[in-house]
């Protein structure tokens, strides 16, 4: 069974951000992240999820997006890590399109600090440097 995990407080600040300013982009975004789980737990790994709302990103990362929100809904994405070894889906941040370059940076960074103890196999070292 995947577990999930907040790998950063800036996970938990800007979901309390978000949910004030984008209540239903994050409601869609986080009932998309319960499907990308239950998919997890059926068996499929993390790099065969066909969802339209997951996007690959650098390093292995995962965005989870607001797709399903409705009409005129402002783009979010939700990223995360799957650590197949571990089972663990970490919750990194949250972020729009303005703040994308950004996130993805704090992901690579994040994911440095979490896996620095000891090279963690499934991180992918590809963007994570």
């Amino acid at each position: 069974m995947w577990q999930t995990e907040v790998a950063s407080d800036e996970y938990e600040h800007r979901l309390k951000r978000f949910r004030k300013e984008r209540p239903r982009e994050v409601v869609s975004a986080l009932g998309n992240l319960n499907s990308f789980l239950l998919a997890l737990n059926a068996g499929t790994l993390p790099q065969n999820v066909r969802k339209g709302f997951v996007h690959p990103e650098p390093g292995g990362v995962l965005a989870i997006t607001e797709k399903g929100a409705g009409k005129n809904a402002i783009p979010i994405r939700l990223y995360v890590y799957p650590d197949g070894g571990a089972r663990k889906l970490y919750l990194i941040t949250l972020g729009d399109k303005k703040s994308q370059k950004v996130d993805i940076g704090f992901c690579k960074l994040t994911l440095k600090k979490i896996f620095s103890e000891g090279r963690n196999p499934d991180v992918q070292e590809e963007g994570i440097r």
